[in-house]
């Protein structure tokens, strides 16, 4: 047997730092369940870092909370080939993601993620 079993995660953040802080509480909890690799990709609402987000000039406390779950589950957060994810007029950010853990990209070492392109969202 050859098999690879993981935990495939979507994810649609809140906009609210502590409903999202709420989301990252959880999927913590169900890692130390599940016991198995995770993929986690979806729309986290958050950037991890300022160049992520168009004009930021400081680092705030719900981007200090994604970067410790990212730490915290050990994630790999993939290239998708865009720089920004999210655009409304002069306004752009990286919201979208594709992480996976190490195990995974062991065991799919040629693993990508793609995210089509889109001119405007959020209206």
């Amino acid at each position: 047997k050859n098999q690879f079993k993981c935990a495939i995660c979507v994810v649609y953040a809140p906009n609210g730092h502590s409903e999202r802080r709420q989301v990252w509480n959880q999927l913590r909890s169900l890692h130390s369940v599940i016991e198995k690799p995770m993929i986690l990709m979806g729309d986290f609402n958050e950037v991890l870092s300022l160049r992520e987000r168009r004009g930021a000039t400081e680092v705030t406390p719900g981007m200090r909370d994604f970067q410790e779950l990212i730490l915290d589950l050990q994630l790999i957060d993939m290239e998708i080939g865009q720089d920004f994810t999210w655009l409304r007029q002069n306004a752009a950010s990286r919201m979208d993601r594709f992480m996976v853990q190490e195990e995974v990209l062991r065991k799919f070492p040629d693993s990508r993620a793609y995210c089509k392109s889109r001119s405007f969202s959020g209206l």
